[in-house]
C-alpha cells in the first residue's frame, strides 16, 4: 500500500497503522489530552458542566430518578474506559506503528476532547472555522483546534476502513 505524504496515519500491509503526524501536531495534541485528563477526572461537582454533560448523556430523559440511578451505576465504568483509552493513546502518541485496538483508543479520545471543546464553544452548524465573526482571538483558537480535531478524528476513521 502506497503511503501519501499528507496522511496523519497510515494503514501498513501487516495491518497495523503508521503514525505520520508532524511532532507539532502531536505536540498540540498531547497538551490537550493533558487537559482532557483533568477534566475527566474533577469530580462530581462538575457535572453540572455542559461540557461534562455532553461526555455523560441523559439515558433516561422522562424519569430523572432511573437516570440518577443509571449514572451512579454506569458513570464509573464509562469514565474508566475515557481514561483507558486516554492513558493507551498517550502511551503510543510518538510511537511509529500502532494496532487497531490502539487507534480506536485514539479514536474515542479525540471524540471526547471534541466533545467537551465544542460544547465548551457552543459549536453551531453555522460557524465555520474561525468561530462566530465576534470571536476573539482566544476563542478563534479554540474553533481551529475543533476543526483540526475533527479532521483528524474523520482521518482515524477512515485509515481503518481502509482495505
Amino acid at each position: 500500500m502506497a503511503r501519501r505524504a499528507h496522511e496523519l496515519i497510515s494503514k501498513t500491509r501487516k495491518g497495523t497503522f503508521r503514525v505520520n503526524a508532524p511532532e507539532g501536531f502531536l505536540d498540540v495534541v498531547e497538551r490537550v489530552m493533558g487537559q482532557y485528563r483533568q477534566e475527566l477526572t474533577k469530580g462530581v461537582e462538575s457535572l453540572m458542566d455542559p461540557g461534562h454533560r455532553r461526555l455523560h448523556p441523559t439515558a433516561y430523559h422522562d424519569d430523572p430518578q432511573r437516570d440518577a440511578e443509571y449514572h451512579s451505576l454506569m458513570g464509573d465504568e464509562l469514565l474508566a474506559s475515557r481514561l483507558h483509552a486516554l492513558d493507551e493513546m498517550a502511551e503510543t502518541l510518538r510511537v511509529d506503528t500502532i494496532t487497531l485496538a490502539q487507534l480506536t483508543s485514539w479514536m474515542l479520545t479525540v471524540n471526547g476532547i471534541r466533545l467537551l471543546l465544542g460544547t465548551r464553544l457552543d459549536v453551531s452548524e453555522d460557524d465555520g472555522y474561525d468561530g462566530p465573526d465576534d470571536a476573539d482571538e482566544d476563542t478563534r483558537d479554540g474553533f481551529h483546534l475543533y476543526w483540526a480535531l475533527g479532521e483528524f478524528l474523520e482521518h482515524i476513521v477512515q485509515v481503518q476502513l481502509e482495505d
